[in-house]
């Protein structure tokens, strides 16, 4: 066993009192002196994403470090083994978050090298507001973030764009009779949410309107609106004769509209087809809401079907409806009689006069006969146009009798002969 000895000296203090002194005698045992010193390491570890300067980390609240790159960092500062230690963010950069990840702990017996501090962009939604909608439509924004939109209002995207990049909303899926356009769709985002994107949806107010807004639409139904009160659904030919024509009468071969029909002038429609079909391939008269309140500055008439060569046209003199141009005086600039013969190939009609254009027709004064078309071609026997007795085209009559009409059978294109009163085909306007 090993003893400690000291030597104390005792004096006599100059006052009267006493003091020890006692000086350690040296160890003279084989056990060495006990290292009281605790070991302490770094702690470090990756900053990832960082864009820019401004990001500040903090150790236990004592010690900033700025960086301002990402890679590795370690604080300078030691924590001792079995001390806590916790890595925090003091500040951000902008426009940014950053995230630590494994940054608090006990220190151990090495430095600490696996705190992970994640930085990414501050993103923010995009959006805006619907009107005029009806029915549903699909947004889709930068081509992969789609929304569905069921009524006017405020929408936006469920998916956040980071600040700095860019949005892009478009329409994926249109309504079922409407056409969306939008506006102030693109942009980049800044600090704050986009909520300015507008979505404006309408009925298109003809089959022009259509194609403009879809160039690459093709022949079938559609839903017009030309008046902004009630929309229906008409015929639109988008591939022929430049496309946009929208269909306002067909024809069946019986003479129902023979010159002096009403229905060339007043406002009534005729759709004789199960379920108010408008297929202008059907043989059954027809007069569709277009011919009463579609504005165009064209008409066009087409043997049947349009096709590539079997129609002709006339401008309307400005943009009209159907329903008042045919309430107006004779207007030059039908098809000629050239053009009629290639498209129909039949001329057995008398070959004089040739007079063309809408509402054309002679009344003669005296008498004999007279003929007219409500948009084609007369003629007559004579070098005249006085008492002509042919025509060719819509709205034909031939003799005296403006109702007369096709026998049973009767397929003919022209009056022909008196008594013939016969158009087969449709009417366009654009």
């Amino acid at each position: 066993m090993n003893k400690l000895s000291a030597l104390c000296l005792i004096a006599s203090g100059a006052i009267g009192g006493l003091f020890f002194a006692c000086t350690p005698a040296t160890d003279t045992g084989t056990n060495p002196a006990v290292d009281m010193t605790v070991a302490t390491f770094t702690v470090g570890g990756n900053v990832t994403s960082l864009t820019g300067t401004g990001l500040v980390l903090s150790l236990n609240g004592t010690e900033d470090l700025p960086v301002s790159a990402f890679g590795p960092f370690t604080f300078a500062g030691k924590v001792a083994t079995g001390a806590q230690y916790n890595v925090t963010v003091k500040a951000s950069p902008p426009f940014q978050t950053c995230t630590v990840m494994s940054g608090a702990g006990i220190m151990g017996s090495a430095n600490v090298t696996n705190v992970l501090v994640a930085c990414n962009p501050n993103a923010f939604k995009v959006g805006g507001s619907v009107t005029g909608l009806s029915g549903s439509v699909v947004l889709q924004n930068n081509a992969g973030d789609d929304l569905t939109v069921n009524a006017d209002g405020s929408f936006e995207f469920p998916t956040p764009v980071a600040i700095g990049a860019s949005y892009a909303v478009t329409v994926k899926t249109q309504p079922t009779t409407q056409f969306c356009s939008v506006t102030a769709g693109t942009g980049a985002i800044s600090n704050a949410p986009v909520t300015s994107v507008a979505v404006t949806c309408g009925t298109p107010v003809s089959c022009q309107d259509w194609l403009s807004k879809v160039p690459t639409a093709k022949d079938g139904p559609y839903t017009i609106n030309p008046d902004s009160t009630t929309a229906y659904q008409v015929w639109c030919d988008m591939t022929t004769d430049g496309g946009g024509w929208t269909l306002a009468m067909r024809f069946k071969n019986d003479g129902v509209f023979g010159y002096a029909s009403g229905y060339w002038t007043d406002n009534k429609v005729l759709n004789e087809d199960a379920g108010g079909s408008v297929d202008p391939s059907l043989n059954a008269n027809a007069k569709t809401m277009a011919f009463v309140n579609l504005t165009g500055a064209t008409v066009r008439g087409c043997k049947g079907v349009p096709g590539p060569g079997l129609c002709f046209q006339q401008t309307l003199g400005g943009n009209k409806t159907l329903m008042k141009v045919f309430t107006e005086t004779f207007k030059a600039g039908g098809p000629t009689r050239a053009l009629v013969t290639s498209l129909w190939g039949d001329d057995t009609s008398q070959p004089n006069c040739n007079g063309t254009g809408i509402n054309n027709n002679s009344a003669y004064g005296g008498p004999g006969t007279f003929s007219g078309a409500r948009f084609g071609l007369i003629g007559n026997n004579e070098n005249d146009c006085a008492t002509t007795d042919s025509g060719w085209g819509f709205g034909v009559y031939g003799c005296s009798d403006t109702n007369r009409a096709c026998g049973a059978g009767g397929s003919f294109w022209q009056s022909g002969a008196c008594g013939r009163n016969c158009t087969q085909g449709t009417l366009w306007v654009r």
